[in-house]
């Protein structure tokens, strides 16, 4: 704020990006320097994540106050659960307040089960009056485009909008042999994969925390492995907790699976592109998620996501765009696995369809340039106009 007004800067809206930054509605409007020179600007807050650790709550009312500036009748009014919760001084303030999918924003206000993760905003938001609002998060197509095969690192172009997967093929060739080589930099490769023609490829790419549901994939694929589809390869790109780390390489090193799970432990956005490129499902089994990219850039590579319906992820549509799943349960997920697979076996002109009708629906709904303008700029005009009144 001080810089804003150092640069003689007049922004029409200041734009807060989650907890870190969510005093700032209140600090404008209190603090005596700020009050004029800030009058007329609007304001808004976007939660990214509500859940643990992404709330930046403060126990200690003095420092919450030293650090801030804020008056003290302000700092009691975001007492929550005995600390001082930015988000909450923040949502009394601002424009708006907005989470990252409009199906997140009703599981903060009205799911018990979120509001207990999220340390109770959503209880704090009803109290006060605060209204949260959802907005979709969008994405740039042209990073993930297939028929530009350099930018991506892949080895083949094809074109999944259109149905032409023949460039699809080599990139799982491709990815399959250096996975069985384990050279590629910064990954520790466990288990292999025989590349059987006509064998889906199931891959997965994510943190391995607890928020991404990894204990449900792992039982999940060694149900479907052993009783209801044997004739599947799996992959999973990833790191994170031990514990997960532990339960998928006992899961690609299983004799039983020997040839069809491996795990490439580490982080690496090039293998990541190239995972996309070869896969033909993508699971996301998250147990929360706000959003969700990864089902975007996955669609745009013809890699059909399967999900479990929760946050988010609910803009996939089941047998529409991709499959979903509820509740959250392995059970849940190998069944739809099976589901998926018996299509792609059996009509693959409708797996075709599905991954065209994914790439139509990101265009239509979900490009940066349509979330901004059905989104983000209703949100403005409205606090702009809100200010000047």
């Amino acid at each position: 704020l001080a810089l804003i007004q150092h640069l003689g800067a007049r922004p029409d809206v200041i734009h807060c990006q989650d907890a870190h930054t969510a005093f700032s509605p209140a600090m404008l409007r209190t603090i005596p320097r700020y009050q004029r020179y800030f009058a007329q600007v609007g304001t808004g807050i976007t939660i990214h994540n509500a859940g643990p650790a992404y709330n930046q709550e403060v126990f200690n009312v003095g420092f919450a106050q030293a650090i801030t500036e804020l008056p003290l009748e302000v700092i009691n009014e975001g007492l929550h659960q005995g600390g001082v919760y930015p988000f909450v001084i923040g949502g009394t303030y601002a424009g708006f307040i907005n989470a990252v999918s409009e199906n997140s924003a009703r599981e903060i206000l009205e799911v018990p089960t979120e509001d207990k993760r999220t340390g109770g905003m959503g209880t704090a938001f009803r109290r006060r009056g605060i209204h949260l609002t959802g907005v979709t998060n969008g994405i740039d197509p042209s990073e993930y485009d297939p028929t530009d095969p350099d930018p991506m690192g892949i080895v083949a172009a094809y074109d999944p909008a259109t149905g032409d997967l023949a460039g699809k093929v080599e990139c799982r060739c491709a990815l399959i042999t250096e996975i069985n080589r384990g050279q590629t930099p910064k990954v520790q490769v466990y288990g292999r994969l025989g590349d059987e023609p006509g064998w889906p490829l199931i891959t997965m790419i994510a943190r391995l925390t607890p928020q991404k549901g990894v204990d449900r994939f792992v039982d999940a694929v060694s149900r479907l492995l052993e009783d209801l589809e044997p004739d599947a390869l799996v992959l999973v790109l990833g790191t994170g907790d031990p514990r997960y780390e532990d339960e998928l390489k006992e899961l690609a090193q299983d004799p039983r699976f020997q040839g069809r799970v491996a795990l490439a432990l580490g982080f690496s956005p090039a293998l990541a592109n190239r995972i996309y490129a070869a896969g033909d499902f993508f699971v996301n089994p998250a147990e929360f998620e706000p959003c969700g990219l990864t089902d975007y850039m996955a669609q745009l590579m013809g890699n059909v996501p399967v999900v479990h319906f929760v946050g988010g992820l609910v803009k996939v549509q089941d047998g529409v765009t991709g499959y979903g799943y509820y509740p959250h349960s392995s059970e849940a997920l190998a069944k739809t696995l099976q589901r998926a697979i018996a299509t792609f076996r059996q009509d693959p002109d409708e797996h075709r369809r599905i991954i065209g009708q994914a790439i139509n629906t990101i265009h239509e709904r979900y490009t940066w340039d349509k979330v901004l303008e059905q989104g983000y700029l209703p949100l403005y005009e409205q606090t702009i106009e809100t200010r000047n009144a």
